[in-house]
């Protein structure tokens, strides 16, 4: 028995391998591979696939950038003086994580997307933008989604709880987000959705018995539109 349980999870660790595998082939020359997490899902530049509409081009950086960095994150050495340090989200125009594909799933990295603030890594800012990897997020709290933090969602992962709940009960955005199980009869049911700690969502599904629900792996893609920067 206890060599089926060993087999089964070797198993399982060398299929995760072939599938991170497959999404280093697949990625383009330059561009950052997908995040693939330790249950199999996806995160990270997937969520360019986005729809058309959504595809605006991104704003343009001004003259100064106003940089805040993740916890991890170290400020490079000899940056342009175009880069400014500030630790006020809401003067940022960029955060800087350590590690662009772990650093998507940072609490920080949500708010980025929740105001609409690119996420970078330490190249990005030490070579004035010739390099490195940088993603500009479409404001999330335009989204019009009804996202209910079930006490298992706030429990496992409470720094992201905290900003989506400090976020979205502001005024005037249409994301919003409440305490609790959703109703069993909600007024937006096509926008309405539970926060799970389950693993077993799969983060692309959207069968019947787990369309309503999301892990933080869909959250997080979900809220995830990419603005076009080419």
């Amino acid at each position: 028995m206890e060599d089926e349980v060993i087999n089964a999870a070797v198993a399982s660790q060398i299929e995760l391998v072939k599938k991170r595998k497959k999404v280093d082939f697949g990625t383009k020359a330059g561009c950052v591979p997908a995040y693939v997490h330790a249950t199999g899902s996806v995160v990270g530049p997937m969520a360019a696939n986005a729809p058309s509409a959504a595809r605006a081009k991104a704003p343009k950086l001004g003259n100064t950038v106003c940089v805040k960095m993740a916890h991890g994150a170290h400020w490079p050495e000899n940056v342009s003086a175009r880069f400014r340090l500030t630790m006020d989200f809401a003067s940022a125009d960029v955060l800087m994580v350590a590690n662009i594909s772990e650093g998507l799933y940072l609490p920080e990295a949500l708010e980025a997307r929740l105001r609409g603030v690119r996420v970078c890594d330490r190249d990005f800012i030490q070579t004035a933008m010739q390099k490195g990897n940088c993603y500009a997020f479409q404001r999330a709290l335009d989204l019009h989604f009804h996202l209910y933090l079930t006490e298992g969602f706030a429990n496992k992962y409470p720094a992201h709880s905290d900003v989506l709940f400090a976020h979205g009960a502001l005024n005037g955005c249409k994301l919003r987000v409440y305490k609790g199980g959703m109703p069993e009869k909600p007024r937006h049911p096509k926008l309405t959705f539970n926060l799970c700690p389950s693993p077993s969502l799969s983060s692309d599904s959207d069968s019947a018995e787990s369309g309503k629900s999301w892990n933080l792996d869909k959250l997080l893609m979900k809220l995830g539109v990419l603005y076009d920067q080419g």
